[in-house]
C-alpha cells in the first residue's frame, strides 16, 4: 500500500522534473535548428569562412547533439524511476531507493548536458567575435 506520509519518497518525484527537461529539449532543438539554418545559408550563398569558424560550427553541433542525448537520457531515467517505483509500491515494497537512484542519475545527466550547452555558448561567442572582427576590418579597409 503506498504511503500517505508527505515526506516519503514517491514514484511521482521524477515526473515533476519532466516539464523542465521538456523546455530544455525544445530550446536546444530550436538552437540546433538555427545552427542548421546558418550552415545552409553559408552553403547557398558561398560565403568565405575560416577553418576556425568551420571547426567551431562542427564542435557546436556535436555539443548540441551531446546535450540532446543527455536530456533524452534524463527523461528515460526519470521515466524508469517512476515506473519501477510505482511497481515497487504496488508490490508493497519500498520504492525510495529505486526512485532516488534513477532521479539522481537523471539529474547528473541534466548537469552534464548543461555543461555541453555552456561550452557551446562559449564557442558561439567566439564565432560572433570572429564575425565582428571581420566587419571591423572591412570598415577599416573601406575607410582607408
Amino acid at each position: 500500500m503506498p504511503s500517505t506520509d508527505p515526506t516519503t519518497v514517491t514514484w511521482v518525484l521524477p515526473l515533476v522534473l519532466m516539464p523542465a527537461v521538456a523546455l530544455l529539449l525544445i530550446s536546444t532543438s530550436a538552437r540546433i535548428q538555427m545552427m542548421h539554418n546558418e550552415v545552409h545559408h553559408l552553403l547557398t550563398h558561398n560565403y568565405s569562412v575560416s577553418g576556425q569558424f568551420i571547426a567551431h560550427l562542427r564542435a557546436r553541433a556535436r555539443q548540441y547533439r551531446n546535450a540532446l542525448v543527455g536530456f533524452y537520457a534524463a527523461v528515460t531515467l526519470f521515466a524508469f524511476g517512476s515506473i519501477l517505483g510505482a511497481f515497487a509500491d504496488l508490490m508493497g515494497l519500498s520504492s525510495a531507493v529505486v526512485v532516488i537512484a534513477f532521479t539522481v542519475l537523471g539529474i547528473i545527466s541534466l548537469i552534464l548536458s548543461a555543461v555541453q550547452l555552456i561550452q557551446e555558448s562559449t564557442l558561439s561567442l567566439e564565432a560572433v567575435e570572429e564575425h565582428l572582427d571581420d566587419i571591423e576590418q572591412q570598415l577599416k579597409d573601406g575607410a582607408a
